[in-house]
């Protein structure tokens, strides 16, 4: 690959932003960011700058299905039937691309394979734990802010987290995901072996900025244990 060529973007399951790292290495801890109903791949952007962290490689896919609104085109990762009760006709599928676009990012881009960590907002945090609960092996870290956990998912035989560490982050007053999806995210998380770290934010459905503060810490401590090993 040419030095130029580095951090363009590979051809993947699904479209996405690169935001290259600012330190040189051979290889690099990977984010990917996943954003919420309605929005796109640049909307959790900032947060490649707010965490502060220059060992990154962050990543931000856009969600496979077209979703037209007042002010302008936006994407879902599926359709839903009510909170926490996806189509499984579109989660399905959706989940599956996910999958493949990390198998395709650890072998197209410089990163280390057992450096993968996920952000999620929104429906974005619903990928992620869903990610987390059925494919952990894939992942270092979760982080899930103002999601839920699908019941299909929860509620099935067999999965498991284990020692998976995850940032569950709700605010106490979201109006359209309400903090209880959150505590049982933790419950059926925990259950199932994660390293479960639970915090709430007097916020509604939207990232606090003492929220942030915490993501920036959990995400550090484990870069840096990660980095020593």
């Amino acid at each position: 690959m040419k030095t130029n060529d580095r951090w363009n973007p590979i051809s993947a399951a699904l479209a996405h932003v690169v935001v290259p790292p600012r330190s040189e290495s051979e290889s690099y801890a990977l984010l990917v960011l996943l954003h919420g109903r309605g929005a796109d791949a640049h909307d959790l952007l900032p947060l490649a700058d707010e965490l502060g962290r220059d060992d990154l490689l962050v990543l931000a896919p856009q969600a496979p299905y077209a979703l037209p609104g007042p002010f302008g085109m936006g994407y879902a990762w599926y359709d839903m039937h009510d909170i926490g009760d996806p189509d499984p006709t579109t989660f399905a599928p959706s989940l599956a691309r996910l999958r493949e676009f990390l198998d395709a990012a650890v072998a197209g881009y410089p990163v280390d394979a057992d450096r993968v960590f996920l952000l999620g907002f929104s429906q974005g945090a619903v990928m992620s734990l869903a990610t987390a609960l059925t494919d952990h092996r894939r992942l270092a870290g979760v982080v899930a802010l103002s999601g839920y956990l699908p019941e299909a998912i929860s509620g099935a035989e067999g999965g498991s987290a284990q020692d998976l560490p995850v940032f569950v982050g709700h605010g106490s007053a979201d109006p359209l995901i309400s903090v209880s999806e959150g505590r049982k995210a933790r419950d059926v998380l925990t259950a199932a072996g994660a390293d479960v770290t639970y915090r709430e934010y007097s916020v509604e459905h939207r990232i606090a900025p003492d929220e942030l503060e915490d993501i920036r810490h959990w995400l550090g401590v484990r870069l840096d244990a990660a980095t020593s090993a």
